[in-house]
């Protein structure tokens, strides 16, 4: 996971594999929350994804609590998209990986036969 504060400070997150299941239904993407009980540990240099030299790892005292009214909304980033060839040429560098790691499924448009334009694309990843 990739956190973001309302500094636009990133840090990595990660989550041992026995524990998702205690935290696969408490994170929402857009949410803002408060965390405590975790641990703080080095970044992994081979699956580094921002540049912060800390990680959060959660734990069995981890909580997290949603922050209903935020008064500091974290503002949307844009995307970057990147096709395999330039992704490829990342491994083994060094180099922060993207954010975010997807597929293009599908590319559909909306198109206005009075105008004879395209309204809006929708991308499926």
């Amino acid at each position: 996971m990739l956190f973001l504060d309302d500094q636009s400070s990133l840090i990595q997150a990660s989550v041992f594999v026995h524990r998702l299941n205690t935290f696969r239904d408490v994170l929402r993407e857009g949410a803002m929350y408060e965390l405590s009980g975790f641990d703080v540990t080095r970044s992994n240099n081979h699956f580094k994804i921002c540049n912060s030299v800390a990680a959060i790892r959660f734990n069995e005292s981890t909580k997290i609590v949603e922050v209903p009214d935020v008064t500091n909304p974290i503002l949307t980033e844009m995307f970057r998209f990147r096709n395999v060839e330039q992704l490829m040429s990342l491994i083994n560098t060094n180099v922060v990986l993207p954010e975010i790691i997807g597929e293009v499924c599908a590319i559909k448009t909306t198109y206005n036969d009075n105008t004879q334009a395209t309204q809006r694309v929708v991308v499926n990843i």
